[in-house]
């Protein structure tokens, strides 16, 4: 999910920076955010997009895409952790 986020921000944005951040609390929380042109409401459907959701989904989390307040685009995949015994 990080590597197609940073792949989209990379391709499709002209982002000079791209910021990921991992954060661990009752579950994995991954936000990346770059400083591209953002996305509109058109962008929202594509393979890229809808692939990260899915992943996110298969795993029992979730994924979604919001324009950064700016510029740029945020995309947040919330993972639930399983410990093994």
């Amino acid at each position: 999910i990080v590597t197609e986020a940073m792949t989209n921000a990379a391709r499709h944005s002209s982002a000079a920076h791209c910021q990921v951040q991992l954060c661990v609390a009752g579950g994995l929380r991954c936000t990346v955010v770059d400083d591209g042109t953002g996305i509109n409401g058109a962008s929202t459907t594509g393979i890229g997009l809808s692939s990260m959701a899915e992943r996110a989904e298969e795993l029992g989390g979730s994924a979604y895409v919001v324009p950064t307040a700016g510029g740029g685009t945020t995309v947040v995949a919330e993972l639930p952790l399983v410990h093994r015994d």
